[in-house]
């Protein structure tokens, strides 16, 4: 009986070494699990961290190239500006030059064979030519308010 006794001792013995033993295989793996867990986690952080940082260089580099890109716009309309106010100015002076008043005569004598000093007096009405022509403005408006 008391090598039974024994047997069943050293039995419970490894029985408990072998369950001691699995347990500290089970924990290790369970740490292992939770050590890669933790990897994973920072893993997942350090990804989204670079991701963050490269969507703002990327931001950053796509608004430097629109900047750019404004500032080649805003340096052609500038050319374009100064180019219309040279035409501006041209047109300017030929317009200053076309109303000028020896040119206008120059092409009325030499083209339109128009006199510059005429040898007679050009008349204004008189009185009595006034008061006929208001007459005739006042007959016919009665003809045109009779017609009506």
């Amino acid at each position: 009986m008391k090598r039974h006794r024994r047997i069943t001792r050293l039995r419970m013995k490894t029985t408990d070494r072998t369950r001691y033993a699995s347990s500290l295989s089970l924990l290790k793996s369970l740490n292992e699990m939770n050590n890669k867990a933790a990897k994973r986690g920072s893993f997942i952080t350090v990804l989204l961290v670079i991701i963050i940082i490269a969507g703002l260089m990327i931001g950053s580099i796509w608004q430097k190239v629109l900047f750019g890109q404004m500032a080649a716009e805003i340096e052609t309309l500038r050319n374009q500006e100064s180019e219309l106010l040279g035409i501006i100015d041209r047109q300017r002076a030929e317009a200053f030059n076309l109303k000028n008043d020896s040119r206008i005569v120059n092409i009325a004598t030499n083209q339109l064979d128009m006199i510059v000093n005429p040898p007679f007096e050009v008349l204004s009405p008189g009185e009595f030519e006034k008061k006929k022509y208001e007459e005739l403005a006042a007959h016919l408006a009665k003809e045109t308010n009779h017609k009506k």
